[in-house]
């Protein structure tokens, strides 16, 4: 997960690269032991109060998080800098909700059709992963991708409600994007996988028309958008070997060497 910077961002500065990698392992960190701990929710709960009042966080998770956000302005064009602040702290808050004791007994009903999408961008940080395309450094002009960004954004949520299905139906999670949508529409799941398959196309197909000719913008999603779904087939977290779509990380076959560099360095 750490190598997303190298799988999507291949060109981008080297400080940049860090940036998105730190920062996606931190948030994969975050919503694993928020999902777990009783005691990191209580610490979690405070995280907003604590950012917005300039307060130091209590343990270097929440204050490695905390610094991500602060910095995004060093890499990114300001107002884009502030979509992606933005798109964190709802991440962050989307996983309190889970562990709120409303959300855990609330019935989702036909009724509530707006809910699936309301919570989905919630929780994704689909506008952080669309800034992260472009570091300012490199990609000055934003008019050149901004009318992308609503499509780069849906296609990073719905691909990775599509590429996680199988591991969640293994863990018995119904509490995503595609259970809920089943729900308020009454249609089967494996329909609306299919549905969420087929918009997820689509957006793919926007972004691209919109791009098209814009050189380096065009290359820099291209280039994302393979990392992304490398990022899925590569990580056993997504268990997608099963389904036969599993594929070897490119770094594999030089894990041990990787292990003894490090060793080394230790020293």
């Amino acid at each position: 997960m750490v190598n997303v910077n190298q799988l999507a961002h291949p060109g981008h500065p080297v400080e940049v690269q860090g940036y998105v990698g730190l920062f996606t392992w931190l948030v994969v960190q975050y919503d694993d032991i928020v999902g777990q701990s009783n005691e990191m929710v209580e610490e979690a709960l405070l995280f907003h109060q604590r950012f917005f009042r300039g307060e130091a966080q209590p343990n270097n998770l929440l204050e490695g998080i905390a610094g991500m956000i602060r910095e995004a302005h060093d890499h990114f064009d300001p107002v884009l800098a502030n979509m992606l602040q933005i798109s964190v702290l709802k991440f962050l808050t989307s996983n309190l909700l889970e562990r709120h004791d409303g959300f855990q007994n609330m019935s989702v009903t036909r009724a509530g059709k707006k809910f699936p999408d309301f919570y989905r961008d919630m929780s994704g940080m689909d506008q952080a992963y669309a800034v992260f395309c472009y570091p300012k450094a490199l990609y000055p002009d934003v008019g050149a991708f901004l009318e992308a960004i609503p499509d780069m954004a849906n296609f990073i949520n719905i691909s990775n409600d599509v590429l996680s299905f199988y591991k969640e139906e293994l863990g018995g999670d119904t509490r995503n994007y595609i259970h809920n949508r089943a729900t308020c529409s009454g249609k089967p799941v494996l329909t609306v996988v299919e549905e969420v398959n087929k918009e997820t196309i689509e957006s793919a197909r926007r972004v691209e028309k919109i791009l098209k000719g814009r050189g380096i913008y065009e290359k820099s999603w291209n280039d994302s958008i393979r990392g992304y779904m490398a990022m899925h087939t590569t990580n056993p977290r997504y268990k997608l070997t099963d389904l036969g779509i599993g594929e070897e990380h490119p770094l594999a076959p030089f894990e041990h060497k990787i292990g003894q560099f490090f060793e080394r360095v230790n020293k």
